[in-house]
């Protein structure tokens, strides 16, 4: 075993080698369980194992010691989705390449749907780039997820990671990621959701053209660098309040840019027709 590649507040990973498959994994240890939660999760495992997909991470065993569990899973050879669209949007060829990434995670997370799986963590973190493009989903059908968590939060948050990429790049690519912003806010327009099948999504990544019935007026994008993190956060926190109310409190020194980061946020909320209350 060699030290930790990832960490983050509930788990850490690291990559060993697995004797039986004769292969380099990653091994990535959870929280403490206990005997009911163990059961559960291992029925969850089961079913997120059987979903075998080129856009999924390949799950592969689960172990158990002294309440601790850890599973298995495919080493993939990539990088973040955050890094890779840093690195890769001053490229000739950026736009193809956005819009094969994201078909590639549409693909997957309707593959999970298909089976019955919710991912109800959906983020930048959760996905993974490979040289030639195809997007990889990590973090699948384990963490339980919010009460009412369901296929259109999970396209929700697809929506919101959609619209932040495609605004990140609209400075270098702006007419060549017009679809896709639109669709990011297709995705997130609750009053719209009849419009998001799975098929059409990857249709208007692949191959453009959103139909008139379908595209929504939206505001010019404004760049947002570097918050890509605490959008998704916000994104989360608020599908989940959609079963549960809470207070969402965005706090931090003078200066680092908390009211830019409500705005860009409320600016997403906007085209579902949602009341934002503003105060001085």
């Amino acid at each position: 075993m060699e030290p930790g590649l990832w960490r983050d507040a509930l788990s850490v990973m690291t990559t060993a080698w697995d004797c039986a498959r004769n292969e380099r994994v990653v091994l990535k240890a959870l929280p403490a369980t206990s005997p009911a939660d163990s059961r559960a999760l291992q029925r969850a495992f089961r079913e997120a194992r059987e979903v075998r997909h080129p856009n999924l991470v390949r799950l592969h065993e689960l172990f158990f010691a002294d309440a601790q569990c850890f599973y298995s899973m495919e080493l993939v050879n990539g990088v973040s989705l955050d890094r890779w669209l840093i690195e890769e949007r001053v490229t000739v060829d950026f736009p193809v390449r956005f819009h094969r990434v994201f078909a590639g995670l549409a693909r997957g997370l309707a593959a999970l749907h298909h089976k019955g799986i919710l991912h109800s963590d959906l983020r930048s973190a959760a996905v993974l780039v490979r040289p030639d493009d195809s997007a990889v989903l990590l973090d699948f059908g384990l963490g339980g997820g919010p009460e009412g968590a369901s296929t259109a939060s999970d396209w929700y948050a697809f929506g919101v990671l959609l619209g932040d990429a495609a605004h990140g790049s609209a400075a270098l690519h702006r007419t060549a990621v017009s679809d896709a912003a639109s669709l990011a806010t297709l995705l997130t327009t609750r009053s719209r959701a009849d419009l998001t099948r799975p098929e059409r999504i990857v249709s208007v990544l692949e191959q453009g053209g959103l139909e008139p019935g379908e595209a929504l007026p939206s505001r010019e994008p404004q760049l947002l660098v570097g918050r890509t993190q605490e959008l998704d956060r916000l994104a989360r926190e608020h599908v989940a309040a959609l079963a549960e109310p809470r207070l969402i409190v965005v706090d931090g020194p003078a200066g680092i840019g908390k009211t830019a980061l409500a705005d860009r946020f409320c600016e997403q909320l906007a085209p579902a027709g949602i009341m934002v209350l503003r105060g001085s």
